[in-house]
């Protein structure tokens, strides 16, 4: 895959897998939601956690275990949905998250049985959370007024360099 594939992926998918790590870590720690000392939500943290709130609650329905996480994490990596990839890189990304899917589909078959069809659709729900999360923070971050925090910092002195 060339190095601007790689980029363009990276970009795609790097908050979506910092999102899939902190809500997988908080909801083995048996958090279910973000709350604060009185277990009130406060008005600002409504707002900035609902998302990770969602995904929390997608993942302690899931119920996934260390290797269904670990697969789910790499299926959200093989993005091949991700804007401007050559065609050569979108075709390897989709075989390798095929064979992902499949390894995961296969792996719950195995451990849960009768069961596993559904689990994997659990887990498929929780990749949805992901990204309905990680597009609702890329347009509050796209509709920030930046102007005010330009001016700021541009009318502010920087420090002198140490001699």
């Amino acid at each position: 895959m060339p190095i601007q594939d790689k980029v363009l992926l990276l970009r795609d998918v790097a908050f979506v897998l910092i999102l899939l790590e902190t809500a997988y870590k908080k909801s083995i720690s048996k958090c279910t939601s973000v709350l604060n000392h009185r277990n009130q939500r406060e008005k600002q943290s409504i707002e900035e956690n609902i998302g990770i709130s969602m995904i929390i609650e997608s993942f302690n329905r899931a119920k996934l275990d260390k290797k269904e996480f670990l697969l789910l994490k790499a299926i959200a990596f093989m993005h091949s949905e991700c804007s401007g990839l050559s065609p050569n890189s979108f075709k390897q990304l989709s075989c390798q998250r095929q064979l992902i899917l499949d390894t995961l589909f296969n792996y719950m078959i195995f451990k849960h049985d009768k069961h596993g069809p559904v689990r994997f659709g659990h887990a498929l729900s929780v990749l949805w959370s992901i990204y309905e999360a990680t597009n609702s923070y890329v347009e509050s971050l796209m509709d920030m007024d930046l102007k005010p925090l330009t001016i700021e910092l541009l009318a502010n002195k920087l420090p002198e360099p140490l001699t």
